[in-house]
């Protein structure tokens, strides 16, 4: 009978297929336990013929086969031939870091199976990847400190005979006792003279508390992160931790909820308070900061070939408003963005800026215009487009929506029909003009404020959608008749960021102001775009016959309002509104019907009731 293995055929069960991968492991077992008991014996017998102590040597021998842990003592092949102790790697890791070497536990598989990872620990490309944790003891400094000869010519091959300090200066948490029985040692083998000597301090890279154990400092955590192979940072626009480490998979679902896990057992196992993680969210968006956005807009500035790309864009939209109006309108709210991602109040360029990022470009146009497509593609290139938003749900009294929207450098704001509620409308102005948000993000003990970095636009689809006559600058209307997406399709945007920011720089402003003859006509031609906006309710129905009827009655007795020449009579607002065809008026219609009828310049008594014609309600 043949031996050889025959594969089986494809299994379209998989728990059948499980089960027998199961099987197959509970079968392995016995023989992969025998392996490490034999390896395990081998290595203590190594240890101990070295003149380590048997319970030392059956600890370190654990730690190599159990959790992957490396002693010292341990010696590394790499590709090219040389052997290097676990420990000299450890206190000069940055002299091996990248380097290709053997699997520590499959040295038989050749040099290409693993590699050195920045904090001198072992990241292995077997069985899927793991890492291993390299380690420097006192009992190995010991060790070869008795060994002396061996450590120096050793250190000479590798021209690193001045680096046998740096493997003491590794070593962390010591006690006096210790660092003494060390020094004292390096006196008797000869390697000084007097103690005076050691130009390197034997010391913990931990700022250390009296008792000898690491603080809760921002130093001493950057340390720990670095010491343990953490890459971060902070992302301002985004507003958002980045941790990652061969430990954390980029298919972990809550990627930094498993980086605060593992920081934190790491800085347990140096002896740190469990309070030393809460330094981690100020250290990261203090020291560690980037900003993609605005590294973008200052590559595009320095590669700007000079074109107007504005002109480029606003060519792209059909629409009634004058062209003068477009363009300053979309440039406008393009050096916003800008602005608000640079948000620099005391190196701004602009003269007299204020950080108000408060501008909203709102699309008006009918339905199938693909407005937010044409916002969408503002950031459409090189990975920029995870940092616009499309569709969000902003309730100013709402943290949880707020930090969902002040996570992009756009932002279009949904369901903006419904937003212009005038209940809902005061809140949205106010949250618009702020120049922080104090929101607590995931992982913060408390609110902070952080520097908006967001500009909003909007689209809408109805023409009368503005529901208040007063406090609409903020809406920058821009009502069109048609998008040429063939023509959008053709522009650069990273040049196009290439103009606004150098406006920017060129201290442009991102406002409009009255006092400015060409912002005065701008300012005009939105107001009328607003009026024409504005909805309309049955209370301003009423209010306009109101106004018709009494002109009529002016007509025909020819006399001024003020001036009263025929019989009036004094009517309560509900009896008016009933009058007009609202039955049962609500407090809010009441309170309406009086607020635009007093702003039409017609007068309440103290009794909040209207004189007017008699026969006005015939």
């Amino acid at each position: 009978m043949s031996s050889s293995y025959k594969m089986p055929k494809l299994i379209s069960d998989f728990n059948l297929s499980n089960k027998l991968i199961e099987v197959a492991k509970l079968k392995a077992k016995p023989e992969s336990e025998n392996i490490k008991k034999s390896l395990k014996k081998e290595i203590i017998k190594t240890l101990v013929k070295n003149g380590i102590s048997k319970k030392e040597a059956i600890k370190i021998a654990s730690d190599r086969i159990e959790k992957k842990s490396l002693d010292p003592s341990f010696l590394i092949k790499f590709n090219d031939g040389k052997e290097v102790a676990v420990g000299i790697i450890k206190a000069c890791p940055s002299l091996y870091e990248g380097e290709y070497i053997a699997d520590p536990f499959s040295i038989e598989d050749g040099t290409q199976k693993a590699i050195v990872l920045p904090d001198g620990n072992i990241y292995s490309f077997k069985h899927g990847g793991y890492t291993i944790r390299t380690n420097t003891s006192l009992a190995h400094v010991i060790d070869r400190i008795n060994k002396i000869q061996n450590v120096y010519s050793e250190f000479e091959a590798l021209e690193l005979k001045d680096e046998f300090e740096k493997i003491l200066s590794n070593i962390e948490d010591l006690s006096k006792k210790d660092i003494k029985e060390i020094k004292t040692l390096l006196k008797i083998k000869g390697v000084i003279k007097n103690l005076d000597d050691l130009s390197v301090k034997i010391y913990s890279r931990y700022e250390l508390s009296a008792e000898g154990k690491p603080i809760s400092t921002d130093k001493n955590l950057e340390e720990l992160l670095r010491k343990y192979g953490f890459e971060f940072f902070y992302d301002e626009i985004a507003k958002e931790l980045k941790i990652t480490h061969p430990e954390i998979s980029e298919s972990t679902d809550n990627d930094l909820g498993v980086a605060y896990s593992i920081i934190q057992s790491y800085a347990e196992r140096d002896n740190f308070k469990k309070d030393i993680i809460e330094h981690l969210s100020p250290l990261l968006m203090n020291k560690f900061a980037i900003n993609p956005l605005k590294d973008m807009v200052e590559d595009a500035i320095a590669k700007y070939d000079g074109q107007d790309y504005i002109k480029k864009l606003v060519d792209c939209l059909e629409s009634n408003c004058s062209y003068q109006y477009k363009y300053v309108i979309v440039m406008l709210w393009l050096i916003q963005c800008v602005a608000s991602w640079f948000h620099d109040n005391e190196n701004c360029p602009v003269k007299s800026a204020y950080m108000k990022f408060e501008q909203v470009l709102l699309i008006q146009g009918v339905q199938g215009l693909s407005k937010t497509k044409l916002f969408s593609k503002l950031l459409d290139f090189d990975g920029m487009n995870k940092y616009f938003k499309a569709g969000a749900k902003l309730n100013p009294s709402d943290k949880d929506t707020i930090i969902q929207s002040i996570g992009f450098g756009i932002v279009e704001l949904g369901e903006i029909d419904a937003t212009f509620r005038k209940s809902d409308i005061a809140e949205l102005k106010a949250f618009l003009s702020n120049t922080y948000d104090q929101v607590r993000l995931p992982y913060d003990r408390t609110a902070s404020k952080y520097k908006r970095r967001t500009s909003f636009c909007a689209s809408v689809n109805e023409t009368s959608f503005l529901v208040d006559q007063t406090g609409n600058r903020r809406f920058l209307i821009l009502s069109l008749i048609a998008i040429l997406f063939s023509e959008v399709e053709k522009i650069d945007f990273f040049q196009l960021w290439g103009q606004i920011g150098t406006l920017y720089k060129n201290g442009t402003k991102w406002w409009l102001d009255r006092a400015d003859n060409r912002d005065k006509l701008i300012l005009d031609e939105l107001e009328q775009l607003h009026n024409c906006h504005i909805k309309t309710t049955m209370i301003d129905d009423v209010v306009s016959e109101i106004d018709e009827k009494i002109k009529y009655i002016k007509s025909q007795h020819n006399f001024q309002v003020n001036q009263i020449q025929i019989t009036q009579t004094t009517f309560s607002p509900t009896k008016i509104l009933q009058n007009f065809g609202i039955q049962r008026p609500s407090r809010t219609e009441i309170a309406e019907f009086k607020e635009k009828m007093a702003k039409k310049g017609y007068e309440f008594n103290k009794a909040n009731n209207l004189r007017l014609p008699s026969n006005l309600l015939n």
